[in-house]
């Protein structure tokens, strides 16, 4: 062996090492945020009625009786919180509260101060814990004093007593109740986790409550493998690391799909209630906006009143139901046979769209009418969705090998892991959305825009993209934001390849998205949906009151300015647009809100609080590389400059999307919170993770690997973390 030969072994030797000890540093941070979550104290919570606090649900006069029915109290309860307010205070005002068993009539006494002040749970003892699950009722008086009781608009068992005042109903309005621990009984979540995985299993299929037996340790070892993989990056092929990366994300997105409950993705029951509807008739569920059709077949309603969806959505304090009791209701009403063809109707965040994406979902639904429990076909057409959206991280490898050119496929590896590993994207992916559709669509046009640029025109880029072009906006109205830098990739590609064989390709192209233009209108809308299709489709608005004024048009300065604000606190005396509450300017800043907290911590409806220490370090994670890749991005252009139209047509499709969701919600109104999500921002997704790679290539090539090995174990530690804070967010 020659001395080059020697000193090049003992470069590897060096730079694998340096590859291990930065990864181990990120684990460590990663295992004490872990710990620091894992020795925290739960809120001593047996269960709940499953109810949210969304609204003033019931408002009892003094002497008024409000009964809150079809409740089943775990063992182990000591109180029960009850949410309630006094309204007019008495010295001598009091709440007479009595549980009543449903199999013994028997009279329990509850003991507990009158609710003062705003609203809140106030604390109602039972003389004994209970030493087994007990149905029943809770019966309040308020004695002198006129009480409020929060509570939320929930689908309700047809064959339930439904809670009332008086003994009038207050259907679909529920009470929301809390059952406790005995005071000061605060069990550490590391005790809980075994217990929150048996409560995420109920309304799970065997095979959902199997899978997540084994979530955490699966989760585990897919990090390890991923690092695994990452330190030998540059001796496996670029497509065998995109089939990887596909493989980590399917995996990471199965774990999510077993941990929702069902229908508690994002606008997950109204994206079921269309893929069945059209499955089941071939036909479109109606479009308005004042339908007179439930959006949801018989079918989906048992399931829903099972599991008292809706209210447990969009607030940190919210449970879905973890007992087994309902489970074995719900399987033995399910029974009876229900229409799943009586649905239909209009919905405000899922009729709006085309029925492409809820025809491809509804194909599993479809071979799978055999199963006759509807979570079991639930889980399977989620599965199917993982599948699909797992494909976008292959492409950002692809994307990224395009991009680096062979320089680092270590950076490619890094690139696929950030789309794998996005905690909210892979609950995107576990359930029935067509952001899925979008996305994937979004990712492979960024793909073939590259490989424009990079190989010149061809007869398969101008087919492609120009059907890609079409059906992208066809999926979802988001779509049509990256075709904003459709112009710039055919002035880089002219530039590179020439006018005349980019003039050739272009009339190609246009000929190709009109004839699947006229093909989706005219055949395959028709065909699928039994309409004819649309290109731009728009939820429906109800129209306002006839006596209403006009609503006035949004001046382009306005939106943006909506923008700027977004992103670039104001510093002089303009028309505030952003009021959000928060401890800190970090909080009140809108761009942090949407993007970090809702796109790190907003896991489909089912809001969960990850916590202000752990968004900090994400935060501080992606502001370090971001640095990075602009830093990278600078170094390039000092060196020449190569490739930079790649750079700038990605940078492109971020800010498109960006400027399109700010458009989408300019509200000229200050206001506390945000109509966007953070999961809007995946149309860009490929472009984002592929740029924030780049930053590998601020150090030395030696320290490439490890740099990118850095960037792997980041991401792989916050999807761990993401998702045990959803699992004892939500079950303990």
């Amino acid at each position: 062996m020659t001395a080059r030969q020697r000193l090049a072994g003992l470069r590897r030797a060096c730079a694998h090492n340096t590859y291990w000890l930065i990864t181990a540093l990120v684990l460590a941070l990663v295992l004490v945020a872990a710990a620091r979550l894992l020795i925290a104290k739960t809120t001593s919570l047996t269960g709940t009625n499953s109810v949210d606090v969304a609204t003033i649900a019931a408002t009892a006069k003094a002497n008024e009786t409000v009964c809150v029915e079809d409740l089943i109290v775990p063992k182990g309860t000591a109180r029960i919180g009850l949410a309630a307010m006094t309204n007019s205070a008495s010295a001598r005002g009091r709440l007479e509260v009595v549980f009543r068993s449903a199999e013994t009539g028997l009279l329990t006494p509850l003991s507990g101060p009158l609710p003062t002040g705003a609203l809140n749970y106030a604390p109602y003892a039972l003389p004994r814990i209970l030493n087994a699950d007990t149905a029943g009722s809770l019966c309040v008086t308020p004695i002198g004093a006129r009480v409020s009781f929060g509570g939320a608009f929930v689908q309700q068992r047809g064959s339930a007593r439904s809670t009332s005042i008086d003994g009038v109903p207050l259907t679909p309005a529920d009470v929301s109740l809390r059952y406790l621990l005995p005071e000061g009984d605060s069990p550490r979540l590391i005790a809980q986790v075994a217990r929150a995985l048996e409560r995420a299993s109920v309304f799970e299929p065997r095979i959902g409550a199997a899978l997540l037996a084994i979530s955490v340790p699966t989760l585990v070892l897919l990090v390890a493998l991923s690092l695994w993989i990452g330190a030998r990056a540059e001796t496996f092929s670029i497509r065998r690391l995109a089939y990887a990366a596909c493989a980590v994300a399917f995996v990471h997105a199965a774990m999510w799909a077993v941990l929702l409950h069902p229908f508690h993705g994002a606008d997950e029951s109204e994206h079921f209630a269309y893929a069945q509807y059209l499955a089941s008739t071939n036909q479109e569920p109606d479009r308005s906006a004042v339908s007179n059709r439930s959006p949801y077949s018989s079918q989906q309603i048992e399931l829903m009143a099972a599991l008292h969806h809706n209210s447990t959505i969009l607030n940190t304090t919210s449970r879905p139901r973890w007992q087994q009791a309902w489970e074995s209701r719900y399987r033995n009403s399910s029974r009876m046979v229900k229409p799943e063809v009586d649905g239909g109707g209009g919905s405000e965040s899922a009729t709006g769209h085309s029925p492409l994406y809820y025809a491809i979902i509804g194909v599993p639904y479809r071979l799978t009418g055999w199963i006759p429990y509807l979570p079991s076909r639930l889980l399977v057409m989620r599965l199917f969705n993982a599948a699909f959206a797992s494909l976008i991280a292959g492409i950002a490898v692809l994307t990224a090998a395009r991009v680096f050119r062979g320089r680092s496929n270590a950076a490619c590896w890094a690139a696929g892991l950030l789309v794998a590993f996005q905690p909210v994207g892979a609950s995107v992916a576990a359930s029935i959305n067509n952001d899925t559709g979008v996305n994937l669509l979004a990712a492979t046009l960024c793909l073939l825009f590259l490989g424009l640029m990079t190989n010149g025109p061809s007869k398969t880029t101008a087919i492609a993209i120009g059907a890609t072009s079409v059906v992208l906006p066809v999926m979802k109205v988001t779509g049509f934001a990256p075709l904003a830098v459709l112009p710039l990739v055919v002035l880089i590609s002219a530039r590179r390849h020439g006018v005349g064989p980019l003039l050739r390709w272009s009339a190609l192209a246009l000929i190709t998205g009109a004839v699947v233009a006229a093909a989706w209108i005219h055949v395959a809308s028709p065909l699928i949906g039994g309409d004819r299709g649309l290109i731009y489709n728009a939820h429906p608005t109800v129209a306002p009151p006839p006596a209403s004024p006009p609503a006035q048009a949004l001046r382009l300065s306005t939106r943006l300015d909506y923008f700027r604000q977004t992103f670039v606190p104001s510093f002089v005396a303009d028309t505030p647009y952003w009021q959000l509450p928060g401890q800190s300017s970090l909080d009140r800043w809108p761009a942090y809100f949407i993007y970090i907290n809702r796109g790190y911590g907003l896991f489909g409806w089912k809001s969960v609080d990850v916590g202000p220490n752990l968004l900090l370090g994400i935060f501080a994670f992606l502001t370090v590389g971001w640095m990075l890749a602009l830093l990278s991005a600078y170094k390039h252009i000092r060196a020449g400059g190569k490739g930079i139209g790649d750079g700038l047509v990605l940078a492109g499709i971020v800010l498109s999307v960006l400027l399109l969701i700010s458009y989408a919600y300019t509200n000229p109104v200050a206001h506390t919170d945000a109509g966007e999500q953070g999961r809007y921002l995946f149309t860009a997704l490929v472009p984002l993770s592929v740029l924030f790679a780049s930053g590998v290539f601020t150090f030395r090539p030696a320290y490439r690997v490890a740099a990118a090995g850095s960037m792997s174990a980041a991401a792989g530690g916050v999807a761990l973390l993401c998702w045990l804070s959803a699992l004892t967010g939500w079950y303990t």
